[in-house]
């Protein structure tokens, strides 16, 4: 598989100050805990970690990344699971790592569980505008609680994969396009297979234009998308599918 783009970033919704410090200790059982639920943008996904910002170095009986699960966080489900963590020193973050594949649609919501009875540690909370509602307090066994006062600093970090991917295997048709690059037209012929149809897609995989192949297993592209527009100079990719296979070729346009 040959990747065209790649994003590794974090997810947060602090602007990385503590204006503020959060707890809301209501149960003196090790249930009770501090919460921020993420809305990731992409399905599929790598996580690499977690991160809480606090205040002093008492530790956490646990912090859990896990799934949504009827607007409440599914800890018996977790991603990452770590037990008995703190900062090494006050004022700083706990960096959990992690490295594990995630297919999902659902919100992820990192939860950090405060020890019995435990005064600390409070977390980091970022009271400048905009909030985004995105904090919570509470219990699996209690419920949870929406924190709209301020952000609660609490972070992920992912790594995922976009952008078009080519699968080569043995039997699938061959595709040539020339000339490559081309100012005009250009010539896509596809080889032996039960597709008859190509699709021309930009560098974010968006679909500008479809190609009609003719007997012979040729069409011909003159740089136009499917409003009959001109396409803009730049890198442009011609996929074929055969049932569940595909190939992809990337081609220059020029002007």
């Amino acid at each position: 598989m040959e990747i065209v783009g790649a994003y590794a970033g974090e997810l947060g919704y602090d602007d990385g100050e503590a204006d503020a410090w959060f707890m809301k200790n209501g149960s003196p059982t090790n249930e009770w805990a501090g919460a921020v639920r993420f809305s990731v943008p992409y399905s599929r996904f790598q996580l690499l970690g977690a991160r809480v910002f606090v205040d002093e170095t008492t530790r956490f009986s646990q912090v859990v990344v896990c799934p949504d699960s009827s607007d409440a966080p599914q800890v018996s489900r977790p991603y990452l699971l770590a037990e008995s963590v703190g900062a090494s020193q006050p004022g700083t973050w706990i960096d959990i790592a992690a490295d594990t594949s995630v297919t999902t649609d659902v919100d992820l919501w990192l939860v950090a569980f405060w020890q019995a009875r435990a005064t600390g540690p409070q977390i980091g909370e970022d009271r400048e505008t905009p909030i985004d509602r995105r904090s919570y307090f509470g219990s699996p066994t209690v419920r949870w609680f929406a924190y709209n006062s301020g952000d609660v600093m609490a972070r992920l970090q992912i790594e995922g994969r976009v952008g078009i991917t080519e699968v080569r295997s043995i039997g699938l048709p061959g595709l040539d396009v020339s000339p490559n690059p081309f100012r005009r037209t250009t010539m896509v012929c596809f080889g032996s297979g039960t597709s008859r149809s190509l699709e021309v897609r930009d560098a974010t995989g968006r679909r500008v234009r479809g190609l009609w192949l003719t007997e012979s297993g040729s069409a011909v592209w003159d740089g136009r998308d499917t409003d009959g527009r001109r396409l803009p100079a730049g890198a442009y990719f011609i996929e074929a599918r055969v049932g569940v296979q595909r190939r992809v070729v990337q081609v220059l346009l020029t002007r």
